[in-house]
């Protein structure tokens, strides 16, 4: 990843053009506004370098499970439409965001590109009910439970990717209001993290008639969880995806099943050797499907 010229400044925020995968985009300058690869407290638009595998991650699986239209409800600068967009062959994607300069950030980066998108700046459980998209993603600060349900019912049959930042709240009594569990965790365990989010997520789905699958779990040790479900919309899809839950004494229940297909898996690792990007990015990625990725 790399900064490329000078400063543009846009409502007072200093922003670089930033090389990330094969795309480039205006992001707010790194050297400034981030610490440790995450937004600093001053940064004018959430924007984390240390997110770049997660979203080449995205890319790939993408790559391999063509999509026509993105949604992408918590758009920061644009950074996953644009590269679905030039790297995965994404036809059209509605972006939003509740900060109004990421939103003219995200229209300038989407504008330089000449792309099908439309960005607004509204709440995204707004967005969520109001189009009908082929994959949305969810990356948001803390729980992405609040906005999962419309996220479920808008796709139904297709892909919902979501974050989850708040890890820690796993380990305390807010695990029963953030992720409905019955209790906290109580040993560091980044699998039974990700087996009771997934959990939470699968019975949300089943709530509005959709099956949820685990296509992709990354786990980040006390960083962050991303996991890519696949939608199915439907009773018989709904009662299938639930009979992989098992309750999991004090804490509830939690996802049974494979957290990764392993054919999506193995297709994103040869479309990885076809990508035109930084060889040492390359690697990072690699390291990540290859150690970060839950498949048991």
């Amino acid at each position: 990843m790399r900064t490329d010229g000078g400063v543009k400044r846009v409502a007072g925020a200093d922003l670089v053009l930033y090389r990330e995968g094969s795309s480039e985009f205006y992001v707010p300058d790194p050297n400034r506004y981030c610490e440790g690869g995450l937004p600093s407290k001053d940064s004018p638009i959430a924007f984390a370098p240390n997110a770049a595998v997660n979203r080449s991650i995205l890319v790939l699986f993408h790559r391999v499970n063509r999509i026509s239209r993105f949604g992408d409800v918590f758009c920061g600068v644009g950074a996953r439409a644009v590269r679905l967009h030039l790297e995965a062959g994404v036809e059209e994607s509605v972006l939003s965001d509740v900060n109004p300069l990421a939103c003219r950030v995200a229209r300038m980066n989407v504008r330089r590109h000449g792309l099908k998108a439309q960005v607004y700046c509204h709440d995204a459980a707004i967005v969520l009910a109001s189009f009908d998209l082929d994959a949305v993603d969810l990356d948001v600060h803390g729980s992405p439970v609040p906005f999962a349900q419309v996220a479920f019912r808008g796709v139904g049959d297709g892909y919902v990717h979501l974050t989850a930042t708040d890890l820690e709240s796993l380990y305390t009594p807010a695990a029963r209001r953030k992720y409905l569990l019955e209790g906290p965790l109580q040993e560091r365990d980044p699998e039974l993290e990700a087996r009771a989010i997934v959990g939470t997520l699968v019975r949300l789905a089943a709530s509005v008639d959709v099956g949820a699958f685990p296509r992709y779990c990354l786990v980040e040790p006390r960083l962050r969880v991303r996991v890519c479900l696949e939608c199915r919309r439907g009773k018989s899809y709904a009662n299938r995806a639930l009979e992989n839950l098992r309750r999991e004494p004090g804490v509830g229940y939690v996802w049974s099943g494979p957290l990764t297909d392993e054919r999506t898996l193995s297709k994103m690792e040869r479309e990885l050797d076809r990508v035109d990007w930084d060889p040492e990015h390359v690697e990072e990625v690699r390291k990540a499907l290859g150690s970060n990725i839950l498949s048991a």
